[in-house]
Formats: structure tokens, C-alpha cells, sequence
């Protein structure tokens, strides 16, 4: 039987300071240390690492904050495995009221943070393709491009390949587009998670920068706009 693959887990890095505290009935709070995190789930390691223990099975709230929390997001989950390592033991938690937790991380424009890929990608139509205009690079080079597909979490672009030779030592950009029916562009600072050659062109895979972008909210609504319209419109050409 086919495993149902999981949601994309984000590894933590020193840009990603995210304070965790573990509450469990009868027992102090017990500040832990994130490893990854996915919408699923986290991995944490106790710290210090003897302090406590927590039993498999059991259920605890896990209480979030950081620099990237306008308040502290609490949730409920349900500790899965243990594994013993040289560091101290490694908790896996699986969320258990996931549809709460998706409601408060849209409120808080926090879903690129706990997961990357879950968001719905739609391409624009054809018949009015969006161009993008990609600055960075040391010189600030602008390079025109079209757009490949677009998300509330991030966005495709493909470009020239002379893009490259400007963009290859950064990994991060501003896209500049408007969406159909906008006269005004939406700029969005992106970091770049990937490029590879695509034909004849470089495709690039950008992640919106959510504190780095001026207004990220309200550009948030009118990309979750866009989506939505052109989900419904690919619905309706599909439909008999």
C-alpha cells in the first residue's frame, strides 16, 4: 500500500527563531528546541535534554513564539515517536486540530513558515499571461519574465538566461506583476528556493519574503484573490 506523503518539512535555520514550550497536564512547562516543522507536525529535542520526558501517546499543547508571530500561537498535538540520540531525545508531535491551526497561520501569514508546498498553484491563462519584472543581484539588474505560477506562499518565473549570469550570486529578489484587472503592481520581496534551465529559458521558484514585503497583507488578499478566480475559472472550462 502506498504511503500518503506528508507535508513538506521545513528545517530550521538561524534565520528561523521560533521559541516552543511544551505544556502537558500535571507537569511543569518544558521549553523545547525545534528541529522541523510541516503543518503535519514537529520534531523537537527537550532542553536540557534531561529535564523531562514525555510519554508516547500522550497529548500536549505547544505554545509558539517568535519574531515572526505578531501573537503567540498555541496548538494541540499528540506525541508519536521518541528516538534516543547522542543530543537527547527527539519528540515527533502531530498536530491534532489542524483545521484551527491553518485558520490562525493565514491570520498570521506564517504558512510559508511551517510549510512551503502546500498551497494551491495556479498557472495564469494563456490567453493573458502576466509578466514579471525580477531585480537583485549586486548591480540591481532588472530582467523581464513571465510568470509560470502563482500561490499565496510564492510564485515561478521564467526568464532569460542572461537572468542568470546577473541573478547567480543571490538568492534573493523583488518581482514586480500586476494581476489582471489591477493597475497597480504588486512588489514582493522573494528569496529563491530554486532555479534549474527550463527549454530554452531559467526557471526560477521564489517564496514570498512575508516580513520583508511593505503591506505583505494586503498583497496576500489580492493574490488569494487571484487563485481563487482562476480556480473557479479552470473548474468551469473543465466542466462538460
Amino acid at each position: 500500500m502506498k504511503e500518503r506523503r506528508r507535508s513538506y518539512r521545513v528545517e530550521l535555520d538561524d534565520e528561523t527563531r521560533i521559541e516552543a514550550t511544551i505544556l502537558a497536564e500535571g507537569r511543569n512547562p518544558v521549553v523545547a528546541r525545534l528541529l522541523n516543522v510541516s503543518t503535519d507536525g514537529v520534531a523537537v529535542r527537550l532542553d536540557p535534554p534531561g529535564e523531562a520526558f514525555l510519554p508516547v501517546g500522550h497529548t500536549v499543547e505547544i505554545v509558539f513564539q517568535g519574531e515572526r508571530f505578531a501573537k503567540p500561537l498555541t496548538t494541540v498535538a499528540s506525541v508519536v515517536h521518541r528516538l534516543e540520540e547522542p543530543e537527547g531525545a527527539r519528540y515527533g508531535h502531530e498536530f491534532t486540530n489542524k483545521r484551527g491551526l491553518d485558520e490562525s497561520l493565514v491570520a498570521q501569514a506564517l504558512h510559508t513558515l511551517f510549510n512551503r508546498r502546500r498551497a494551491h498553484r495556479v498557472e495564469p491563462d494563456p490567453v493573458s499571461p502576466i509578466e514579471v519584472i525580477l531585480t537583485g543581484g549586486s548591480a540591481k539588474a532588472q530582467m523581464p519574465g513571465r510568470m509560470g505560477d502563482l500561490s499565496v506562499t510564492g510564485m515561478s518565473v521564467l526568464t532569460s538566461r542572461e537572468a542568470e549570469t546577473a541573478f547567480a550570486g543571490t538568492n534573493r529578489l523583488e518581482a514586480i506583476f500586476h494581476l489582471p484587472g489591477r493597475q497597480e503592481p504588486l512588489r514582493l520581496e522573494c528569496r529563491v528556493r530554486h532555479r534549474c534551465i527550463f527549454g530554452t529559458d531559467v526557471r526560477y521558484g521564489l517564496e514570498f519574503d512575508t516580513t520583508r514585503t511593505e503591506s505583505f497583507g494586503a498583497c496576500l488578499a489580492l493574490i488569494q484573490g487571484y487563485v481563487r478566480d482562476r480556480q473557479q475559472q479552470i473548474l468551469r472550462r473543465a466542466a462538460p
